[in-house]
């Protein structure tokens, strides 16, 4: 069961989302372009979390692996270890659903001449419209990054401050390199947690029943 302080903070979450939309992405995204100009730093910070999904698979078998060969030791790791492999997939597998289902354009123009508010004052959603150019919304990246630290942050609260770090490094990144508004980064943090909680939920149920 959802807790009321969870509804509260996801719902807390959603309008600022729904606010940074309205009346922060066009001005942010208008200033990263005129002032930070996609700095090659910002491209290399972005891309931080693009090795997570092969990571994870690799992961989900070196765990499975060792636990049918009977080693013990990777017990306590290999369970957090998992976790955040799958809650990383989870949101990985989220991102691609939501992506096609509100169909935004990006801030710029980076495949195919895809219509952009820099380039062409293009700005909005267009559900179901699927192709490379309308899935800026929710940020992947920011998603999968989200996913893992918000696992280890729950597992390992003592390296918190590395984690507070990477997530930043992302986040600045894509915005550095204008890849995404602010609105979808937000939206991606959102995924990234509740596909983590919701992962979490699932194996302390299964736990649970044992």
């Amino acid at each position: 069961m959802l807790s009321r302080r969870g509804v509260l903070i996801v719902g807390a979450w959603i309008l600022l989302t729904l606010l940074s939309i309205a009346y922060v992405d066009r001005a942010a995204a208008t200033w990263s372009h005129q002032h930070m100009q996609r700095p090659a730093i910002a491209i290399l910070m972005s891309r931080l979390s693009e090795p997570l999904v092969p990571l994870s698979v690799v992961t989900l078998i070196f765990v499975g692996i060792a636990r049918i060969a009977g080693c013990r030791h990777v017990c306590g790791a290999g369970h957090t270890l998992s976790l955040a492999a799958l809650a990383t997939l989870t949101a990985s597998e989220v991102r691609t659903i939501l992506k096609y289902l509100f169909g935004r354009t990006w801030p710029d123009t980076f495949v195919d001449h895809n219509p952009s508010w820099i380039q062409n004052r293009v700005f909005g959603f267009w559900p179901f419209h699927g192709g490379a150019g309308w899935g800026a919304f929710p940020s992947g990246h920011t998603a999968l990054i989200t996913a893992t630290l918000t696992v280890l942050w729950l597992a390992h609260p003592r390296f918190r401050l590395a984690y507070v770090a990477a997530f930043f490094i992302e986040v600045l990144g894509l915005y550095g390199a204008n890849y995404h508004f602010v609105g979808d980064m937000l939206a991606g943090a959102l995924v990234g947690v509740v596909s983590a909680f919701a992962v979490i939920a699932i194996a302390d149920a299964v736990k649970e029943r044992k």
